[in-house]
């Protein structure tokens, strides 16, 4: 992994954008560049990526997970807090999240169903 200077942002669930840290970003190249931009990196409407980098989808899954939280003061502080724990790889959620959250599309977040989520009542469910 190279790491070069960073300035970039994520673009994220709401549309906004997340910065991504001063601390450098990790090139992934060969396999693990391929393997990061077919399946987790989030792509544009042509299915062309606009992450390149771990630290772009840190961004986009960290400030995802946090949009639950009900006030911008918590999602704050757990954005920043789930980055953390994300960064250099020190936790790694399964690929459904890294996937999905953050990004706006309705999608499940187990590893073993790649459907959309059923609508959140009771009809919905039982579809």
């Amino acid at each position: 992994m190279t790491a070069v200077q960073s300035g970039t942002v994520a673009t994220v669930q709401d549309g906004g954008t997340a910065p991504v840290p001063e601390v450098g970003r990790t090139i992934l190249e060969g396999i693990r560049g391929k393997v990061f931009s077919d399946r987790y990196a989030l792509k544009n409407e042509r299915g062309e990526p606009i992450e390149h980098t771990p630290e772009e989808m840190w961004a986009r899954v960290a400030r995802g997970i946090a949009a639950v939280e009900a006030t911008p003061e918590k999602q704050q502080y757990w954005e920043g807090r789930f980055y953390e724990v994300l960064s250099d790889f020190k936790f790694v959620p399964g690929g459904r999240i890294l996937a999905g959250a953050g990004t706006g599309h309705k999608v499940t977040y187990y590893n073993c169903y790649v459907i959309p989520s059923p609508e959140d009542s009771r009809g919905g469910i039982l579809d």
